[in-house]
C-alpha cells in the first residue's frame, strides 16, 4: 500500500512539475507582447483617472472665464492703460475701461463717437466702420462692428451724417419706475454732449396725469453715485456740497421726431428740433456719502400724453459735467444701422412702427406695438443692473393697433448706473 501511495505520488508530482514548466514556457513565450496591452480593470482605472482630470481642468477654464467676466478685470480693446493721455491729439484723455468713448478728455477740443482714425477701416463700399465691445445684460461681452455710424469720417463732407452715440440710463429717486435716458454723442474737457430723456421703464408702474404733473413742474433728483461716475474732462468744474441752480431758457425739444428717440443710439445732423423752451437745473455735492447730485424740472417725460421728446443739453444742465467710469460695463453701444433707412426704428404713427424698439411712450400698456414686448429688469451676477426688454418671433398680431408681426426676435438692453 505504501509503495503504491509512493508510486502515485510521484507520478502526480511529476505531472506537476511538467504543468509548471509548460506554464513557465507560456509565460516565457507571450511576457514580452503582454505589456504592450492594457487589461479592462487597468483600462477602465485609468480612463476614470483621465476623465477625473479633465473635469479638474475644465472647472478651472470655467473659472478663469468668469474671472475675466467679473467687474474686477477692466476689459480692454483698442484703448488701454499705457495710452491714456495723448495731449498733442485731439483725442487726447484717459483710460476709461476699453471703449474708447466717451472717456475723461484731456484736450480742449471735440471728441465724436467714431473712435480713433488708426482703427476705422475701409469697407469696399468707401463707407467706414470699426470695432466696439459692450457688456450684455446676462454679463456677456457683445462685441460688433459699429453698424451705427456715419457715411464719413471726413468733418469737412458735405450732407448729413449719423454719429454714433452711447447710453444709459438713472432712475429718478423720487418717481419710482421713472428713468432718465443719457445717449451720448461727443465729447469735451469740461462737458460731455448728452440727448436726455425721462421714460417710464416699468411696465407695472401706470401713466398717472397727477405724477406727470409732478415730474413736470417739481424738481427730480438724480444721484450719481461716486464710485460710478466721474468729471467729463479735466477742465470740468468741480461740483461743491452748495447748491447750485441754472435756467437753460432755450432748451431744444423733439416731439415725436422720427429721426430722435430715446432708445436710438445715433445723433442725426439734419434733424430739426421741435422748438426750444425753459428747462431748469440744480446739483451739489451729496456731503454724507460723496455723491453728485443732479436736480431737474420742467423737462417733459415720455408719456401718451406728451408724446416723445429728448433734449439736446450742453454744460449747463449740469448732467454733462459727468461721465461712467466705465465705459465697458456701464454703457450700451450702438445695435441697430440707420444711414438709409431712420425711419425703420421709429416713426410718427404707431401703429405703422415695425422697428425693433418699443415705442417709450406706451410702454406697459399694451397698445400697439408694446403688445409684443417682454420686459424685465435683471440684477446679474457680475453686479451690473440691466433693463432689458425682448420681442419674440411670431406670426400673430395681438390687436388691431399693433404693429405688423416679426419673424425675428429681437433683445434690447440698457445698463442702469446705481
Amino acid at each position: 500500500m505504501n509503495k503504491y501511495i509512493k508510486k502515485c505520488l510521484i507520478i502526480y508530482t511529476s505531472l506537476a512539475l511538467i504543468l509548471v514548466g509548460m506554464a513557465g514556457a507560456a509565460y516565457a513565450i507571450t511576457a514580452s507582447d503582454a505589456n504592450k496591452y492594457l487589461t479592462r480593470s487597468q483600462f477602465a482605472t485609468d480612463m476614470a483617472f483621465i476623465q477625473t482630470k479633465l473635469e479638474e481642468k475644465e472647472a478651472g477654464l470655467i473659472g478663469n472665464i468668469n474671472k475675466y467676466r467679473s467687474t474686477d478685470v477692466l476689459f480692454s480693446t483698442w484703448d488701454s492703460p499705457e495710452l491714456q493721455n495723448l495731449e498733442s491729439n485731439y483725442r487726447g484723455g484717459y483710460f476709461n475701461g476699453g471703449n474708447y468713448f466717451p472717456r475723461k478728455k484731456s484736450h480742449n477740443s471735440w471728441t465724436y463717437n467714431i473712435g480713433p482714425v488708426e482703427t476705422i477701416n475701409a469697407r469696399h463700399d468707401g463707407m467706414y466702420e470699426n470695432i466696439r465691445i459692450y457688456r450684455l445684460w446676462n454679463g456677456n461681452y457683445y462685441v460688433t462692428n459699429d453698424i451705427s455710424y456715419r457715411d464719413t469720417i471726413d468733418p469737412s463732407a458735405s450732407g448729413q451724417g449719423w454719429y454714433p452715440t452711447v447710453l444709459c440710463a438713472l432712475p429718478i429717486e423720487n418717481h419710482k419706475g421713472w428713468y432718465v435716458l443719457l445717449s451720448s454723442y461727443q465729447s469735451y474737457s469740461t462737458y460731455t454732449h448728452y440727448y436726455v430723456s425721462v421714460v417710464k421703464l416699468d411696465p407695472n408702474v401706470p401713466y398717472d396725469n397727477t405724477e406727470i404733473s409732478d415730474i413736470i413742474n417739481n424738481w427730480n433728483i438724480l444721484r450719481l453715485k461716486k464710485d460710478l461716475w466721474q468729471y467729463a474732462g479735466v477742465n470740468t468744474t468741480p461740483i461743491t456740497t452748495n447748491r447750485q441752480t441754472y435756467t437753460y431758457s432755450t432748451t431744444p425739444y423733439f416731439t415725436n421726431n422720427f429721426y430722435i428717440t430715446p432708445f436710438m443710439q445715433t445723433y442725426y445732423t439734419g434733424a430739426s428740433s421741435t422748438g426750444t423752451h425753459a428747462t431748469n437745473w440744480a446739483t451739489y455735492l451729496d456731503a454724507e456719502t460723496g455723491d453728485y447730485i443732479v436736480e431737474f424740472k420742467n423737462v417733459y417725460p415720455c408719456c401718451p400724453a406728451y408724446g416723445e421728446r429728448t433734449y439736446n443739453e450742453s454744460a449747463v444742465t449740469y448732467i454733462s459735467k459727468f461721465i461712467v467710469r466705465d465705459n465697458v460695463e456701464y454703457l450700451m453701444g450702438p445695435v441697430g444701422y440707420y444711414q438709409t433707412r431712420p425711419g425703420y426704428y421709429y416713426v410718427s404713427n404707431p401703429s405703422n412702427w415695425v422697428g425693433v424698439l418699443p415705442d417709450t411712450r406706451y410702454i406697459g400698456t399694451g397698445q400697439y406695438n408694446d403688445s409684443y414686448y417682454e420686459y424685465e429688469f435683471v440684477d446679474c451676477a457680475n453686479g451690473l443692473k440691466y433693463w432689458h426688454c425682448r420681442r419674440g418671433s411670431t406670426d400673430v398680431k395681438p390687436n388691431s393697433s399693433a404693429a405688423n408681426p416679426s419673424a425675428l426676435a429681437h433683445n434690447y438692453s440698457i445698463p442702469i448706473v446705481y
